[in-house]
């Protein structure tokens, strides 16, 4: 499922992409199914993981969104990229889960989303005053 986010992701956002230094040359039309798009996608998961494993543990929690906004915000990646991010998750799981992501579950996941993007915020703020 997070390959084809980020098939999305770039196909809705084209310009994106040339932020993603082993990303940028691929073509649009070859994104799908590319080994560098799917090895990116992986990292993002094995991310998501460690977010998860550590839900117990806010202030880790709290870090580890930080340095993701550092580490993007030093790529020039910015706050609006990753409220697109979200509306492009919320559409792919609408998609899959049908009516299972009903409107309750939609909100649910846009105020998580919410939340994890205001701390990330921190983080690109601290890459854009580095």
């Amino acid at each position: 499922m997070f390959f084809l986010i980020h098939c999305r992701f770039f196909g809705e956002n084209p310009s994106y992409q040339s932020l993603f230094p082993s990303l940028k040359d691929i073509p649009l039309s070859e994104i799908r199914g590319n080994k560098k798009v799917l090895a990116h996608a992986t990292n993002v998961l094995y991310v998501i993981t460690s977010l998860v494993d550590n839900l117990d543990d806010p202030e880790v929690l709290v870090e580890m969104l930080k340095k993701q906004g550092l580490n993007h915000g030093k790529k020039g990646i910015d706050h609006s990229m990753f409220v697109n991010l979200g509306v492009v998750i919320v559409r792919v799981l609408q998609n899959k889960l049908g009516s299972q992501m009903d409107s309750f579950a939609t909100e649910a996941w846009k105020k998580t989303y919410g939340v994890i993007v205001s701390v990330v915020d921190q983080g690109l703020k601290d890459a854009k005053s580095a």
